[in-house]
Parts: C-alpha cells; sequence; structure tokens
C-alpha cells in the first residue's frame, strides 16, 4: 500500500512526485521517470535513517548523503541506497573518516584512508532541514512549476472527489482505514 501525489503522464509517474508506502514506512520526495525514482531526490524510512542524492533506474547512486539515527552522517559515493561505495567522508561517535568506503555501515563495511578526531558534528535536524529545501528550491524554469503541478494535481482530482469535508481531513482519515484495513486483514 502507497500514496504518491505528484505528476503523472499517460498514467505512469512522471517528473515530481510524494510517495509514501504506508506498510514499509518510507517516504520519497523527487524526480520520477517512466514510473520509476529517477533524478533528485530524497528518502526518509521509519528507522529514523535519511538520505537523499540521484536515483538511477530507483537506486540512489554516485554522490550523496545519508543520515543515521544515531546522528552518524556519510557524504560521498554510493552504489545504492544504505550501500557505500567510493570515496566519502563518514562522521560516527566523534570520529571522522575521509577515504574510500565498501559496504554498508550497519552490517559490513570496508574503509581505507584516515580517521580524525571531531569536537562536534552537524545534527540530523540541520542536515535535512537544509537538504530537503535545497531540493525544494525553485530554481530553474521547469522547477518553478514543481509544487504548483503537485497541489494542482491534488485540488482538482481529490478534492473534488473527497466530498463536502476538507480534503487533507479525508486523505487522512482514507489513509488511518487503509491501515487498519490492513492489519485487520493481517499485511502488516
Amino acid at each position: 500500500a502507497s500514496l504518491y501525489i505528484g505528476d503523472w503522464v499517460r498514467g505512469v509517474r512522471q517528473g515530481y512526485g510524494v510517495q509514501e508506502d504506508i506498510m514499509g514506512g518510507e517516504k520519497y520526495m523527487g524526480d520520477w521517470e517512466c514510473g520509476v525514482r529517477q533524478g533528485k531526490g530524497c528518502v526518509v524510512t521509519s528507522d529514523g535513517i535519511y538520505y537523499q542524492g540521484t536515483f538511477l533506474g530507483g537506486k540512489l547512486t554516485g554522490p550523496g548523503l545519508m543520515v543515521f539515527e544515531d546522528g552518524a552522517h556519510y557524504r560521498g559515493e554510493f552504489a545504492s541506497a544504505g550501500e557505500f561505495c567510493g570515496k566519502g567522508v563518514l562522521v560516527s561517535n566523534g570520529r571522522r573518516y575521509q577515504g574510500t568506503f565498501q559496504g554498508n555501515y550497519s552490517d559490513k563495511m570496508n574503509f581505507s584512508g584516515e580517521m580524525t578526531s571531531v569536537e562536534d558534528s552537524p545534527t540530523f535536524a540541520v542536515i535535512s532541514r537544509n537538504s530537503v529545501k535545497e531540493l525544494c528550491d525553485k530554481r530553474g524554469p521547469e522547477e518553478s512549476t514543481r509544487w504548483a503541478s503537485v497541489f494542482q494535481a491534488f485540488h482538482t482530482t481529490a478534492g473534488l472527489s473527497l466530498g463536502t469535508r476538507g480534503a487533507w481531513d479525508q486523505l487522512a482519515i482514507a489513509l488511518h482505514q487503509a491501515k487498519v484495513d490492513a492489519k485487520e486483514q493481517g499485511r502488516v
């Protein structure tokens, strides 16, 4: 079960959109192409992990940022979400690791480089607020209509079909009911 609000072309997610995977607890905000995550985007998981970068074929690839629930953060190259692959900087438990990384932070990770102590590092709130702001800023001609198209589509379709009660209230009720139904049917 998921909810998507954004641009569509011929019944396929295309352009800018926001998706919430209700069962998995993952939220994605960013660009879509041919129904898959493609271009700039960010994800927040139910585990409190935040990552952003460029998606290619639905996978986070190339340079990006990842912030973990314990406050550790990594800025560098990715092979997919959570999998480091190449040069980067990891700040964790008062230490700064700069070099080449392979693998996953919470499982098996190979590191070759330099480790130094750090006194303070940016918090999740500062990093994510600035990162989301960068993602949402309206800087280019195609980006100037990004949010307008999302909410225009919502108001013209969902707003009309949700009845006389406020559209946002009805959406919240529908999401809550979907979660209740899923639990009752054993899909949780």
